[in-house]
């Protein structure tokens, strides 16, 4: 069956110690304010989770991943299966992957990570379901599994069939046990890159952010999108550079807020009549705002989806979206 989303990467448990004040000594015990919690994560099915959870159709969202016959592969499909849209879950012998996350109060997360069934996963898997699905958008964050330096060799021959004429993502993320230069293999058959400036600039093989992306567009990148927390987003093209202030929040811990700004941004251009290459400055930025939204609400509790509602991105939009935009620094380069 073809889908309008589908979203490939890893599906992972993610066990979070929010707010914590201090990380324990040796030999010492350190009591949790907030206990442990064990959430769902990954990048695949946070983003679909999103899109579900403000609404879109889950006919049109679809989810491809691999976990293992763990009682944390049972958690997470009992998690997915509440949403309604379809997942095809590639299960395998073994553990499936982990996150463990301690999120110290008012500091970056702390995050560990066990891949696991990530780097178990069976290439004609992806590949059959792309071929039934037809995505028009495919988002994917590869990094740590198996796959990942098979990937350009599949989008390059995926691009002559089913994805000929979807859009596609690319999320970054610190590769395991290879070089960041692999992502670079993979610009050509995108349209978009999203990553921190730490991301963008390793991925790009530079040591400036400004030398990264001319690398970037010059290997083939269409767009780059940048997230900055705090301090906001940008969206860059051959064209054009976005910059964005952000939304005022009550921040309680960051996961899955990466994921939710994709989302956004899929979301955005899946509702525009046009594509991103024929968008003008203030459509660009109308387009990086939605995934602002998606990105800051997911901030505002703990776990990767559990922020993200209908009701909360509308309250956003509706209280922050002007002056948003009315901060938004829209440059036109010159050819």
């Amino acid at each position: 069956m073809k889908k309008k989303i589908l979203s490939w990467g890893t599906c992972m448990c993610d066990i979070i110690a929010p707010e914590m004040q201090k990380v324990a000594e040796p030999g010492v015990i350190e009591y949790l304010p907030r206990g442990i919690e064990l959430r769902l994560g990954g990048h695949p099915v946070d983003l679909i989770i999103d899109l579900a959870r403000i609404g879109v159709d889950p006919n049109e969202i679809a989810v491809v991943s691999t976990i293992g016959t763990d009682v944390f592969g049972d958690f997470l499909l009992r998690e997915i299966a509440g949403y309604g849209f379809q997942a095809y879950i590639e299960r395998v012998a073994g553990g499936t992957g982990k996150t463990i996350i301690l999120a110290l109060k008012d500091q970056d997360r702390l995050c560990h990570l066990d891949p696991a069934a990530c780097m178990r996963m069976a290439l004609e898997h992806l590949e059959g379901v792309i071929r039934e699905t037809e995505p028009e958008f495919f988002t994917f964050r590869p990094g740590y599994t198996n796959l990942d330096l098979e990937m350009a060799p599949l989008l390059k021959r995926l691009r002559a069939g089913p994805l000929k004429n979807s859009f596609l993502l690319l999320d970054l993320c610190a590769p395991y046990k290879k070089e960041w230069s692999y992502y670079l293999e993979l610009l050509p058959q995108v349209d978009a890159v999203h990553g921190n400036s730490k991301e963008i600039i390793r991925a790009g093989g530079e040591n400036t952010f400004e030398k990264a992306t001319k690398k970037m567009f010059l290997l083939g990148a269409k767009s780059i999108l940048l997230t900055k927390e705090a301090a906001g987003a940008e969206l860059l093209t051959p064209h054009y550079r976005i910059t964005q202030p952000s939304f005022n929040i009550k921040f309680v811990e960051p996961s899955g807020s990466g994921d939710a700004f994709c989302a956004g941004i899929i979301h955005a251009l899946a509702m525009s009549p046009k594509n991103m290459a024929t968008m003008n400055g203030n459509e660009l930025a109308d387009v990086l705002v939605w995934g602002q939204a998606l990105g800051a609400a997911a901030a505002t509790q703990v776990g990767c989806v559990e922020g993200v509602t209908k009701s909360k991105v509308q309250n956003l939009l509706d209280t922050q979206k002007q002056r948003i935009l009315d901060g938004t620094v829209i440059e036109k380069k010159v050819s």
